[in-house]
């Protein structure tokens, strides 16, 4: 059974706790000056639901995905392997056991595409990549050759990117892998597409001894490679930087965080659109995006302005992922050694 810190140790935002002592007071909320032609609104009710099975010892929740409030899944790690994938299904959540053979796994992230096809990507060891590809039945691609797998982004089931450890990059065409590789011993923690042909990835290098100052690199797709085009040296209250999470529609609507801030890309630069310790972030269009972190710290994006949002208690536990649509928001919140997943209902007509 793995420790929480065992867990946690191969995660790559551990690097983020060493820094957040000196960001969580930095919490200076800006406004856009752009007038969009219509706007969200910043109030929702909250609903809390916490998996807790009474015989798991633990249930971490890394990363959430649906296609409607109806239809949602996450998937995370437990001691128990019945409980390392969710479903809700408007009522209630169920824990779901893929009927496929092989090693044990457990997963960091998902994406995908309608009901019956999306992806789920993760590990059965430190070395050792697995995915899962959900089509109406549940089938398990089988590659020895993967390593660790981490993110998972595409834009239909033949065309699906994985980022995985030691700076390899795999993209599936529908019948094998291709493997790309950046040089670099890094983990690929987040792949964004805004199109077919314009798909980036970061990348931070793994914990090396002796230890490597953290570096966070960006990569971007060309036919059959991907170029690097930024890199930066992190440092604590940096203004420009590269984030570890990417979310976006197009290349003026690209946000990531950094764990001290969130940051846009704009004319080729990462622009900081406000500073608080924040490391996730997700978005149904231009004006309704959302991104949490350390601290239960969580924010929306209404068209106008960024407001911090709070939910229903005092629980201040960090926010490991988020999902939504136009309506509702589906988010993450780590208890320890178990997981809360809160459904916001928007309230309120979207003023146009």
């Amino acid at each position: 059974m793995l420790k929480r810190n065992d867990v946690m140790n191969r995660m790559v935002l551990t690097l983020l706790i060493l820094t957040i002592s000196i960001t969580c007071q930095r919490n200076k909320l800006p406004f856009s000056v752009e007038e969009p032609q219509y706007y969200t609104s910043h109030e929702f009710e909250w609903t809390a639901d916490t998996l807790a099975p009474p015989d798991a010892y633990q249930v971490f929740l890394y990363d959430i995905w649906g296609t409607d409030e109806n239809n949602v899944w996450a998937v995370g790690h437990s001691d128990l392997n019945r409980y390392q994938i969710w479903h809700w299904d408007g009522e209630t959540w169920k824990n779901v056991v893929p009927d496929v053979k092989g090693p044990r796994a457990s997963y960091y992230e998902i994406f995908g595409f309608s009901e019956n096809d999306f992806w789920i990507v993760g590990y059965t060891s430190v070395d050792n990549g697995y995915v899962l590809h959900y089509d109406g039945s549940w089938r398990r691609l089988d590659n020895n050759e993967l390593t660790l797998c981490m993110s998972v982004w595409g834009t239909f089931s033949q065309n699906i990117f994985i980022g995985g450890n030691k700076g390899i990059i795999y993209r599936y065409n529908g019948e094998k892998f291709t493997r790309y590789e950046t040089g670099r011993n890094l983990q690929i923690i987040a792949i964004w597409g805004l199109a077919s042909d314009e798909i980036f990835a970061i990348g931070v290098n793994n914990d090396n001894q002796p230890a490597d100052p953290p570096i966070r690199y960006l990569f971007k797709y060309k036919p059959d490679q991907f170029i690097l085009i930024d890199s930066v040296i992190f440092k604590p209250n940096m203004e420009k930087t590269i984030g570890i999470d990417l979310w976006g529609i197009d290349i003026n609507n690209l946000y990531s965080p950094t764990g001290n801030s969130l940051v846009k890309y704009k004319n080729g630069q990462w622009v900081t659109q406000f500073n608080a310790p924040l490391w996730r972030v997700f978005g149904s269009s231009p004006h309704n995006i959302f991104t949490g972190g350390y601290g239960g710290i969580f924010y929306h994006y209404n068209g106008v302005n960024w407001q911090r949002l709070h939910f229903n208690d005092s629980v201040k536990e960090s926010i490991w992922g988020m999902w939504c649509n136009d309506n509702y928001v589906f988010v993450i919140q780590d208890l320890g050694y178990y997981a809360r997943i809160w459904r916001g209902k928007q309230k309120g007509k979207i003023r146009r």
